[in-house]
């Protein structure tokens, strides 16, 4: 669609900004983890069957739910959030088909492939098009997107190291998974360090050890948490390859009698921007947004799954983000260097996106990709 006519649609459909404000208030203070969002879905459901043009299909998948808008021959665009969507209003007279897909279980990487599994696609069409959008700690009024890998891939672990327990005033009758794990954690941040090119992209990341629950009482076992990121196939597969060496050379350093497990707790695909759909985007949100649009953002290091949606049916994706940190607190932190210190990223406790101009920049920005993509 030309670019001219998104514009003329954008701005001549009023949106009731104060409605999804509240929207967004709501389900801010009603969180709800993976695989429990039962009242978010119910709610969005009730929220998008208000339009009363969308035939909606519940519990894909788990609590994931889907919603169609046909509108007669033409692409079909697959439009998915974990957060509220707005349609296309059907008196635009576009021919085309709307799926709005709100995914439940995105943190722990399995919502899209349940929603897949669940038969998302014997109750939607397949799209031709898949769009997705994240909201970061960008300044307010920013989106990026780029061709290419935008969010590199992710798979983290459990390990399990066997000791053998007992008293604490007996340390010599023990094989300690204190000291086990605190060997293999030191060992384990050679992976990066000196296991890999530096110029490739690797992180390793241990997020939690659990050993034991009284003073004088040396466990019997140790768990790790562990995370890796990555964007090459063969560095993946060098990193893993490598944790299961160090776990098995810390079994036999420790006399320990039993190998330790590895089990796979998560896993994210590396995300890559269709090429086409990319360049077609740059120009329609350079055309909407202007100098507050970066068609080469950098790559983040964070993993998504919305790719399975697409992939898993052979079609190509785009995903793009937007900026929710006040701009002035922004420009400030920048210009003093202290963007680290200042500005919170994704996932910290204080991470709380302005909501305004968020939501407008959000909403634009997935109502201008739709309308690209409509023929």
């Amino acid at each position: 669609m030309a670019n001219s006519i998104v514009q003329d649609l954008i701005s001549s459909t009023p949106l009731d900004y104060p409605r999804y404000e509240e929207l967004y208030k709501h389900f801010h203070a009603n969180p709800e983890l993976s695989n429990c969002e039962k009242e978010t879905a119910a709610r969005l459901a009730a929220e998008v069957s208000k339009f009363g043009v969308f035939e909606i299909h519940k519990d894909i998948g788990g609590h994931g739910l889907a919603a169609v808008f046909k509108n007669g021959d033409g692409n079909t665009i697959l439009l998915r959030a974990d957060f509220d969507a707005l349609p296309v209003e059907e008196q635009t007279g576009l021919p085309g088909t709307l799926i709005l897909c709100f995914q439940p279980e995105e943190e722990r990487g399995t919502g899209a492939q349940a929603m897949v599994d669940g038969g998302l696609y014997d109750k939607v069409p397949v799209p031709d098009y898949v769009l997705g959008q994240h909201v970061t700690n960008l300044p307010t009024g920013k989106v990026g997107s780029k061709n290419g890998t935008i969010m590199a891939a992710a798979d983290s672990y459990k390990i399990t190291l066997f000791g053998r327990g007992g008293h604490g005033s007996m340390p010599h009758m023990t094989i300690d998974p204190v000291l086990m794990a605190s060997n293999l954690i030191q060992r384990l941040q050679t992976v990066v360090s000196r296991e890999t090119d530096p110029s490739d992209m690797a992180v390793l990341t241990v997020g939690s050890l659990h050993i034991g629950h009284v003073e004088n009482i040396i466990s019997d076992r140790a768990e790790i948490g562990l995370d890796i990121r990555s964007v090459s196939t063969q560095t993946r597969g060098k990193m893993i390859a490598s944790i299961k060496r160090m776990m098995h050379a810390e079994f036999i350093a420790s006399g320990s009698t039993k190998e330790p497990t590895i089990e796979q707790t998560r896993t994210f695909p590396r995300t890559d921007n269709d090429g086409d759909m990319a360049s077609k985007l740059a120009e329609a949100f350079s055309t909407h947004f202007g100098e507050y649009f970066d068609a080469d953002t950098a790559r983040v290091n964070a993993s998504e799954d919305v790719s399975i949606l697409a992939t898993s049916q052979g079609k190509p994706y785009l995903f793009w983000f937007f900026g929710g940190t006040d701009a002035e607190t922004y420009a400030k932190a920048e210009k003093e260097g202290r963007l680290y210190e200042d500005i919170p990223g994704n996932h910290s406790p204080f991470f709380a996106p302005v909501i305004q101009p968020t939501l407008k920049t959000g909403t634009e920005a997935m109502c201008v990709a739709a309308l690209t993509f409509l023929k």
